[in-house]
């Protein structure tokens, strides 16, 4: 199932009913959700949902809720069985180069597991947990190569009256 790069097709949702009509309309290949303590109920929901409506898709997670310790994250994720694979640290280039690495493996589950996956908690084919040495700050790679979500018009259609946008000024915590 080779799929050209030129066809990978990607979206951004806030609402959950959106996510869940749009999952339901078209199962994903991949899904990418953060886990913040306020969304971690949530996003485990639309990661077991995205495992029985395709259980071949990759399904990734992200963000500051998950222990610091090495051992601990992958006890995480053995008490997560619907997460794939956990993103450690900025996740700005990493989401690109995890579905880089998916196409790569024609979009098998088994074969990307086989990869070492950088800066991640992740499953291999035998059901092993493995971690991967988390990357330090975003170095040698240009944020501005990754175009801006508020100046593209990605973010437009979320100024409905109903949310307020949030910018940081700065990164991490």
């Amino acid at each position: 199932r080779d799929l050209p790069r030129d066809e990978v097709y990607s979206e951004i949702f806030a609402y959950p009913s959106e996510l869940m009509d749009a999952m339901s309309a078209r199962p994903p290949d991949v899904l990418m959700l953060s886990n913040y303590v306020w969304n971690e109920s949530l996003s485990r929901f639309f990661l077991r949902r995205a495992k029985e409506l395709n259980p071949n898709a990759l399904t990734v997670m992200g963000g500051p809720n998950i222990p610091v310790e090495p051992e601990r994250q992958i006890e995480f994720l053995a008490n997560w069985p619907e997460i794939d694979l956990y993103v450690l640290g900025e996740g700005d280039f990493l989401a690109s180069d995890i579905v880089e690495a998916l196409l790569e493996a024609n979009g098998s589950l088994e074969r990307l597991g086989e990869q070492e996956i950088a800066s991640s908690v992740h499953r291999k084919p035998d059901g092993r947990i493995v971690r991967t040495e988390q990357h330090s700050r975003v170095k040698g790679r240009d944020i501005n190569d990754i175009p801006s979500p508020w100046l593209t018009g990605v973010m437009d259609r979320f100024f409905d009256g109903k949310l307020a946008p949030i910018i940081e000024t700065n990164r991490g915590c």
